[in-house]
């Protein structure tokens, strides 16, 4: 979907760099990019690879199950694609399904994004019953890869 306006590959060169900017910051393991995804909608489009959803699914749970088998218990997905958001919290809650020794969790940043604003936008109105300075109730509004 990516082409003339943008530059092919661009939604995974900004997770990469955001992956690895939060590897500076917090003690995770950054693993290669992973390329396949949801892109039906541009499908018909000239450079779309899409591949059938069973199999992207299916691919993105060995993939995550050869991560946890080397030990990974709890396993962050980061996607900056929009075609992804929508599958991704379907795959996500469909690990439900059946017991695992593993967790998954889904970063979403544009949902985040919302949040953050929401959140920012409530920080700076008076919380009643609370005497909490508004440079800490700002910094509640940001979680940290360390809660997961």
């Amino acid at each position: 979907k990516h082409g003339p306006h943008v530059p092919i590959g661009s939604d995974l060169f900004h997770a990469t760099y955001i992956s690895r900017e939060t590897a500076k910051r917090e003690y995770v393991v950054v693993f290669p990019e992973y390329f396949y995804g949801q892109i039906y909608e541009a499908k018909y489009g000239e450079g779309t690879f899409a591949l059938p959803p069973a199999l992207i699914s299916e691919l993105l749970q060995a993939t995550l199950d050869e991560i946890a088998r080397n030990g990974f218990k709890k396993i962050l997905i980061y996607s900056t694609h929009g075609g992804n958001p929508y599958w991704l919290r379907f795959f996500v809650q469909s690990q439900l399904d059946k017991k695992r020794d593993y967790v998954v969790y889904y970063y979403d940043p544009r949902r985040t994004q919302r949040s953050w604003n929401n959140c920012q936008r409530s920080a700076k109105r008076p919380w009643p019953a609370t005497n909490m300075p508004e440079n800490v109730r700002r910094r509640a509004c940001w979680p940290s890869v360390r809660t997961l």
